[in-house]
């Protein structure tokens, strides 16, 4: 559940007595981390700050990036970090629409609009060497709604 209004729909669903009170509890359960044993999923960090989690695969096995996609899916859009090809493959082979930046090695899944703020930032690098990490940068930049430019 990733909006206020997932919350408050619940909420009002026990209030008029469509949800009992042991309903409404097992819908809540998993606030506000989803544990999936190798991982705790952070649910509600929108709500916190307006941002999803982001996944950084540096670290993690290619299964386990593909289990916390496949359970974050349908929370909105999605962004793992620092992925590998391999890693890459097993996450777009189970969840659907899921695009890889081989040169930023990063995964997005974009299901909701991205409304972006005024301005565009400005990535500098200080040569080629550099824009693995400023492809990455500017990916994580455009899924967080501010336009960016490597320079």
């Amino acid at each position: 559940m990733e909006n206020n209004e997932g919350l408050r729909g619940i909420l009002h669903a026990v209030q008029v007595g469509t949800l009992n009170v042991e309903q409404g509890l097992e819908q809540l359960r998993d606030l506000p981390y989803r544990d999936i044993g190798h991982t705790k999923i952070d649910l509600h960090r929108s709500l916190r700050n307006g941002f999803p989690e982001v996944i950084y695969g540096a670290g993690k096995t290619p299964q386990q990036v593909a289990d916390i996609f496949d359970h974050l899916q349908d929370n909105g859009n999605l962004l793992a970090t620092r992925v590998s090809p391999e890693m890459a493959a097993i996450v777009q082979t189970r969840v659907p629409g899921v695009e890889y930046y081989a040169p930023a090695r990063t995964l997005t899944r974009i299901t909701r609009d991205i409304h972006y703020t005024p301005g565009k930032i400005g990535i500098i690098t200080a040569g080629t060497s550099d824009l693995g990490v400023a492809e990455e940068a500017r990916i994580t930049c455009e899924m967080f709604g501010s336009h960016a430019a490597i320079i």
